[in-house]
């Protein structure tokens, strides 16, 4: 078991065959988007904003075990303008910079 912060929210790794800091990982770069992805392995955490410094928004849940059934390939980092543009060839971004991030992208727009 280990404890991660990042920010205000707090959460606890149940179980190592996650993701742990410097345990060793499989990562890749898509040759399409140019990102790093990370393989994420079946597992369960705890997962949720725990409340101790009051911190919290009304909207966040408190902490709740998730469990990861299949394994997945997950972003390393955030969508950047850049990686967006590579793939859809567009670039919706009201405040432009490759590296900056996509943040003008409605969810239910699918792009193959």
């Amino acid at each position: 078991v280990t404890a991660l912060s990042a920010s205000r929210v707090s959460f606890l790794i149940l179980a190592s065959s996650i993701l742990l800091p410097g345990a060793a990982s499989v990562i890749k770069v898509n040759s399409r988007d140019g990102l790093r992805y990370v393989w994420i392995n079946p597992g369960s955490f705890l997962m949720g904003c725990s409340d101790i410094a009051g911190e919290c928004f009304e909207w966040e849940p408190s902490p709740h075990a998730v469990k990861i059934l299949k394994r997945f390939w997950i972003g390393e980092t955030e969508v950047t303008q850049r990686a967006y543009q590579r793939v859809t060839g567009n670039n919706p971004s009201l405040y432009r910079g490759p590296q900056l991030l996509n943040a003008c992208v409605v969810i239910l727009q699918p792009h193959a």
